[in-house]
């Protein structure tokens, strides 16, 4: 068997090596048979060759192909990928429903999701402590880059935690939220439910909220029940129908 085509080698090479192999293999040609060669050669047709594709073309989601930029996914619908700086946050509209005096922000709950993606990606799962230092402005033409940095952890195993944004590569940065880490996981105090306290009526309290300036959308208005004990509020939230909830630890609703 003497091939004489091969992947990526010249046609003219493989050809000449096939008919060497044939020969010192004791099988050179005995004559050549000119009569087979044509009296005249075609001229190629004048119309261009049509040419088809027949792969499937590939197409792109919020989960984007990040593996051959020679990055790594993070898994979560705000973070295109883990590297060492910078994720993106792409417009999703139920974010709308959260406006304060007129101003759309990120909800305060959608930081405490990110440290705790970012907490199980570093595998320091708990989340001590989370500072918001600044609101986060979110306007409908305006794609905004989100940062969010875990350091290196300390003899106790503790890790810094940073949320950084900003809405334009000229501008500089700013820190929005900042935390700690741990790999502590300290039992949670149990909690009696229905807990302590006189039960508060929530009858008309989303419209009362949006006289006060706080108008939240069909996507925040899960408080289902609330009471109050002393200065403490006990409250149960349950996310609306329709709600994607894939890739949240906790979902900013």
């Amino acid at each position: 068997l003497a091939p004489t085509l091969r992947r990526n080698t010249s046609e003219t090479a493989t050809l000449a090596g096939a008919l060497a192999h044939l020969h010192t293999t004791g099988h050179s040609p005995a004559a050549w048979q000119p009569e087979r060669t044509p009296a005249h050669l075609d001229d190629l047709p004048t119309y261009p060759f049509r040419r088809d594709h027949f792969w499937v073309e590939r197409t792109t989601s919020g989960a984007s192909d990040v593996a051959s930029a020679g990055l790594v996914s993070a898994q979560h619908p705000f973070l295109g990928a883990v590297v060492a700086l910078a994720g993106s946050l792409r417009t999703h509209p139920w974010l709308a429903d959260h406006t304060i005096a007129g101003t759309t922000l990120l909800p305060g709950t959608a930081f405490t999701d990110l440290a705790l993606h970012a907490a199980g990606l570093a595998r320091t799962p708990v989340v001590e402590e989370l500072t918001l230092e600044s609101p986060l402005v979110l306007r409908a033409d305006t794609a905004i880059t989100l940062q969010v940095t875990v350091d290196a952890a300390d003899p106790a195993g503790r890790r810094a935690l940073t949320v950084h944004a900003r809405d334009d590569e000229s501008e500089p940065w700013t820190r929005h939220a900042s935390g700690v880490l741990t790999d502590a996981d300290p039992a949670p105090e149990p909690i009696a439910w229905p807990p302590p306290g006189e039960p508060v009526d929530l009858t008309g309290l989303y419209d009362r909220l949006d006289g006060h300036g706080y108008t939240y959308g069909p996507s925040f208005q899960g408080l289902t029940a609330l009471w109050r004990d002393g200065d403490d509020l006990y409250a149960e939230v349950t996310l609306p129908e329709g709600v994607d909830t894939t890739g949240h630890t906790l979902h900013p609703a």
